[in-house]
């Protein structure tokens, strides 16, 4: 299975303008995942659409791997086990740039164990904007995975020298509406 990070496009009741949402589906393939982000649309379903895609393989200098299993860490000095602690977040960054009348955003990925944690390492990211850089909103990405096969999934780490950059697959307008 693979983790596929969405970019979502629609309408809801009451916005003059369309809305944009990021979905986190486990999926052997991208079409496999229509469906369920269908389903999970909290808007106005005509012309809900797909922007952007982009299979997550890593980040942060971990390669993640998805798990039925929850993820454990063995302690040395005991026989026992503990739960991992480190968790995948979504940064959703906003910032502003000089003769552009709407908010700009950026998002990243980040191994943490914290929403805390997470935000100081992207917080050196939203330098990237011009004007008044800021974290908009932190979400870990387990928390609210869809799975098309309706498995309950986890992430698992694995330390790495790997690059990860979060890079569309496919970029365009795509309904899935119809």
């Amino acid at each position: 299975m693979k983790l596929f990070m969405l970019s979502l496009g629609g309408k809801i009741f009451g916005a003059n303008i369309e809305v944009h949402d990021v979905k986190f589906a486990v999926a052997e393939k991208i079409e496999d995942t229509y469906d369920l982000v269908r389903s999970n649309w909290y808007g106005i379903k005509e012309k809900l659409h797909m922007d952007a895609y982009t299979e997550i393989k890593g980040a942060d200098g971990y390669r993640i791997r998805l798990t039925i299993e929850k993820p454990v860490v063995s302690d040395s000095k005991e026989s026992d086990s503990i739960e991992a602690t480190e968790k995948l977040y979504f940064v959703y960054m906003g910032g502003y740039s000089i003769g552009k009348t709407q908010e700009q955003h950026d998002v990243g990925l980040y191994v943490a164990s914290s929403p805390n944690e997470a935000k100081a390492k992207a917080s050196k990211d939203t330098r990237r904007f011009e004007k008044e850089g800021h974290i908009d909103s932190v979400v870990e990405v387990e928390s609210c995975l869809l799975a098309a096969n309706g498995d309950k999934y986890y992430i698992a780490f694995e330390k790495t020298d790997e690059s990860f950059e979060i890079k569309p697959e496919w970029l365009g307008y795509k309904r899935l509406d119809i």
